[in-house]
């Protein structure tokens, strides 16, 4: 997988983008999709990690997730300017230090937080969680407005690398080389990331000779580079015996107890971790989509209830089962929505015409599409959601680990060797 979104920008152009195919535009999403689905997945993957691994919903996780998008936007916007907290940051911190400050404040809410939902299990924390991520929202409407904020245009982007090394720092953001002062020739590093990008398959050419995408495409490597290193740390979290406590946890309470772990400071730690990680996928997304909306990103049902639907879709208490969950949303609501050249409409148009323009008696083919399909991608989302639930309750990378009896990492090797010793016992020493 991490090859495979390694190539995606490349794979997309060629199959997706202006050069693919109809099928390929119908069915890759696109660079800006991605970009976005790899920020809200880090945020389900935080989410799981809480609520996979020790069985309580925390449906209040947008919480922590809006704390870093609009700490990030409200510091390079100077919102919190003269605050007796906040006030303190500067607008020229380093992306990467702000981002571990959003980390860090998150942490902070969770444990106040925690320090009370605790004290209640099941649907009683899913719901007092939930009332925290509400007036958290209330809040944010008060302070920066129901219109929320924009990233404002500054002398130096926002930068992922090494803090305080301009040389070993790159800007991010789709359209950071474009709107900054800062050319593509005066940042540190650049060319040389291009040479690299260069000589990879599918990309070089692609990326190398269109510096309108450059830097959309330069962010959805930088961006996915953080959340593969946060994916790998909460999985080193969930490999620890720290995360086998987790699982006890979520096993059986009671038992957990007995044996003499004391569940509510695993649980303290493991929220903080979960928040920690949501707040980081915030900041990532500020900087990356360049704006911040308090009822969607403080939302309840706009982001915790997305993760819940795109753990579930993907496989919960697998960690990486959201990424896919959210990757298999992302598509549906862009080829039912109709976006740009993805959607079902155009396809039918580019292939079908015939069919779209077809009369039906008092409507035709194109007027239904526009009212079923068009613009209701929620619709079919819930459909897929309760077929899921019904059907293939273990989500998708849940119920193939099922398949194949563990995880692929584990179990593809005695595959592979099962076959490969095959082959050798038809072949023999030729």
């Amino acid at each position: 997988m991490v090859l495979f979104l390694v190539l995606y920008p490349g794979v997309y152009h060629y199959v997706g983008g202006a050069e693919g195919t109809t099928v390929g535009k119908l069915l890759f999403p696109s660079m800006s999709t991605m970009l976005n689905l790899l920020t809200v997945a880090l945020f389900a993957m935080s989410f799981d990690f809480i609520s996979g691994y020790t069985g309580y919903l925390s449906f209040g996780h947008s919480l922590f997730f809006g704390t870093g998008v609009f700490l990030v936007l409200g510091v390079y916007a100077g919102s919190f300017e003269g605050m007796p907290l906040l006030g303190w940051i500067p607008a020229t911190l380093p992306f990467m230090v702000l981002m571990l400050v959003a980390g860090v404040l998150s942490i902070v809410l969770a444990l106040l937080v925690g320090a009370v939902s605790f004290r209640l299990t099941g649907v009683y924390f899913a719901m007092i969680t939930l009332g925290f991520a509400e007036l958290a929202r209330f809040t944010a409407e008060g302070f920066f407005g129901a219109e929320g904020l924009t990233l404002p245009l500054l002398d130096s982007p926002p930068s992922i690398g090494l803090p305080f090394v301009d040389a070993l720092t790159l800007p991010v953001g789709p359209f950071a080389l474009r709107n900054s002062p800062v050319m593509l020739g005066e940042v540190p590093l650049l060319g040389l990331v291009l040479d690299v990008l260069s000589a990879i398959p599918l990309i070089g050419n692609y990326v190398v000779a269109n510096p309108a995408i450059q830097g959309e495409v330069l962010s959805y490597y930088l961006v996915g580079l953080v959340v593969l290193l946060c994916y790998l740390a909460m999985q080193r979290f969930i490999h620890s015996p720290f995360g086998r406590v987790m699982v006890a946890i979520r096993e059986n309470e009671e038992r957990a107890k007995a044996i003499g772990y004391d569940t509510f400071r695993y649980k303290m730690g493991a929220f903080g971790i979960s928040a920690f990680f949501a707040g980081v996928a915030g900041a990532l997304f500020a900087v990356s989509q360049q704006q911040g909306d308090p009822a969607r990103d403080f939302g309840v049902i706009e982001r915790a209830g997305e993760a819940l639907v795109a753990t579930l879709i993907g496989g919960i208490g697998t960690l990486a089962g959201p990424f896919y969950g959210y990757l298999f949303d992302f598509n549906l609501r862009e080829i039912a929505g109709g976006k740009g050249n993805n959607g079902i409409k155009e396809f039918l148009a580019d292939n079908l015409e015939w069919l779209l323009n077809t009369g039906l008696p008092g409507t035709s083919v194109e007027e239904i599409v526009d009212i079923w399909i068009v613009g209701h991608p929620a619709l079919y989302i819930g459909i897929v959601f309760i077929l899921f639930i019904l059907f293939v309750p273990g989500g998708l990378l849940g119920t193939l680990r099922l398949a194949v009896g563990g995880k692929l990492a584990k179990t593809f090797p005695d595959w592979l060797g099962r076959r490969l010793d095959r082959i050798r016992s038809v072949f023999g020493d030729r």
